[in-house]
């Protein structure tokens, strides 16, 4: 009984030791620390620090929801163009429980929210309703779900202590590694994304090689086209938890007086073929525009079908990677947000393919 008891008191001890290493070095920016360059970008958190002090200098009136895809849309033109004090809220891997808790997040700072545009993904239907990681490790946003999940105390002490466990796994493990040996070598890499006071984003890594004429599109898409495999090769339909955030959003924005604005948004044309020959992409597609249409008729939300770059006038040129709009690709998609019904969209912008109206069910089916 005393050797048990001396093994469990040393393992504990070792526990807490490396718990708290791991803490003081937070490769993955999880608590704030700073202390260590971090392997990850957590844009919730992020954004939410970001938010807080945007919301401080005046209201903020407008959000732009969605994940990375719309990360690129500059809430500094959508306030040019309505009047309204916009922020990019969207975030990385976001799903419908993101849009949802970020909105009502956003009102608990006091935000004046007045318009909500949303860039909805398919995969953000996903059924299999896992929680992305960042999300699941945010007490804050899983407070805004209570409602859904359960008691807010409850919920916020399972996020935290989600948190601290996966501190104890290989992966973190080796992530800490990593960034204590960054610092020792005093690598000064340039970072892969920014975000600018308001959310946007920058790539500069990516916009530095544009501007050299060094950036190779071709490589970044075969690069990011198997992680768009993987996330719809699991996807069988169209998630009816998450649908429900979704249309929870826009009636509690409408029930608030502001007005609420969704599009599919883009791919590029490589990973719609892709997707469409190996997996249930174009049936999921169609699930989609056929379930916005049916909430437009229903609501008087404005739903619109970008899921194609020729329907706001862009082209297979315009992006990043294999799912993310670049600089042209993004004003071009702004320009027709800002501009759809008001009759001034630039001419040549417009495609026979791009008449992209309000949305039905037999709208355009994107080339597939």
């Amino acid at each position: 009984m005393h050797f048990l008891k001396v093994v469990l008191g040393w393992v504990i001890a070792f526990a807490v030791l490396l718990g708290g290493l791991l803490w003081y070095v937070d490769p993955r920016g999880q608590f704030g620390g700073g202390r260590f360059p971090t392997v990850t970008l957590d844009a919730r958190r992020q954004k939410m620090d970001l938010f807080r002090a945007f919301e401080e200098q005046a209201p903020v009136q407008g959000l732009i929801l969605g994940s990375s895809r719309s990360m690129k849309l500059d809430p500094a033109v959508f306030s040019e163009r309505t009047g309204l004090r916009f922020f990019n809220f969207t975030v990385d891997a976001a799903k419908a429980e993101d849009y949802l808790a970020i909105y009502r997040w956003a009102k608990a700072q006091g935000a004046p929210i007045r318009r909500v545009m949303l860039g909805l993904d398919v995969e953000a239907l996903h059924n299999d309703n896992a929680l992305f990681t960042n999300f699941r490790h945010n007490p804050d946003l899983r407070r805004m779900l209570s409602a859904e999940q359960g008691g807010a105390a409850l919920v916020g002490v399972e996020a935290n202590v989600s948190r601290f466990k996966d501190m104890f796994t290989v992966e973190y493990l080796r992530d800490t590694f990593k960034v204590v040996a960054a610092r020792a070598r005093s690598e000064q890499k340039v970072p892969f994304m920014q975000f600018t006071a308001n959310g946007y984003l920058h790539y500069p890594g990516r916009e530095r090689q544009r501007a050299a004429g060094t950036f190779d599109l071709t490589q970044e898409v075969s690069a990011c086209l198997p992680s768009y495999l993987n996330i719809y090769g699991g996807m069988q339909s169209l998630s009816p938890q998450r649908w429900g955030y979704l249309e929870t959003l826009v009636r509690e924005v409408q029930a608030d007086g502001g007005q609420v604005e969704i599009w599919i948004s883009p791919l590029h044309p490589a990973t719609t073929e892709l997707l469409a020959n190996q997996t249930r992409y174009t049936q999921l597609l169609g699930q989609t525009r056929a379930a916005l249409a049916s909430l437009g008729r229903r609501t008087g939300v404005t739903v619109r079908d970008y899921a194609s770059p020729e329907r706001f006038g862009s082209n297979a040129q315009d992006w990043y990677d294999c799912a993310h709009i670049d600089n042209r690709g993004a004003e071009l998609l702004s320009r027709r947000l800002l501009s759809e019904g008001k009759g001034d969209a630039p001419r040549s912008d417009r495609s026979p393919s791009s008449a992209s109206g309000p949305l039905t069910v037999k709208g355009n089916p994107n080339g597939l």
